[in-house]
């Protein structure tokens, strides 16, 4: 029997090329559901910001996805 759950995070920095000024930095944050071994389902939620040539930016992004594996 599966029935997990399990939580996952990863953090990104980036410089870009061209300017020191020029950086981005992604949070990920997310939580899955293992419903047999097979099948999962998982939501969460990204958060961006970066200093571009254009100026400041972020974003908050929400994430959901299904997988499952075919033998």
């Amino acid at each position: 029997m599966m029935n997990k759950v399990k939580i996952h995070t990863d953090t990104q920095l980036w410089l870009l090329a061209g300017n020191q000024s020029n950086w981005a930095a992604e949070q990920w944050l997310s939580i899955k559901w293992f419903a047999t071994p097979k099948f999962n389902v998982g939501g969460g939620i990204v958060a961006t910001i970066g200093a571009y040539p254009y100026g400041m930016n972020w974003h908050l992004i929400p994430t959901f996805d299904l997988n499952w594996a075919i033998d």
